[in-house]
């Protein structure tokens, strides 16, 4: 499958403008998607690695709204929007470029300092985007 970078941009694009806070994160991370999956119950797992860190993350329910705290606030994230975010990760991973993430809070990319594997990251990435 290849997708135009038209596409990826346009995707990128939209991510920014469904997760956006008020002010900009504090750091931005670059991640290549190690695994991508949906469990029967809807739920988006992705698995990342990047320079110092890897990590395992719930992202949101494409199956129903997903309350997440960036840092800046609580917000919901749509099933729409999941579905939205899980499109861009797919076509990141299948295209073989790296997802950035920007966070509110962690000094830094390092493992140490980015929320913890597992359940949601907390805080949550302000904004998906695609990587140079």
């Amino acid at each position: 499958m290849r997708v135009s970078r038209q596409a990826t941009a346009a995707a990128a694009a939209m991510l920014s403008v469904i997760l956006s806070p008020a002010a900009q994160a504090d750091v931005s991370c670059a991640f290549t998607i190690a695994n991508l999956s949906i469990t029967p119950d809807g739920w988006i797992n992705g698995a990342f690695s990047g320079s110092g860190s890897g990590k395992t993350w719930w992202i949101c329910a494409v199956s129903g709204s997903t309350t997440v705290n960036d840092g800046y606030a609580p917000r919901t994230i749509t099933s729409d929007n999941c579905k939205t975010i899980y499109a861009q990760l797919l076509t990141l991973k299948i295209s073989a470029k790296q997802v950035t993430m920007q966070f509110h809070g962690p000094a830094d990319c390092s493992s140490a300092a980015l929320p913890a594997d597992g359940n949601q990251p907390n805080p949550f990435p302000t904004i998906f985007g695609i990587a140079n």
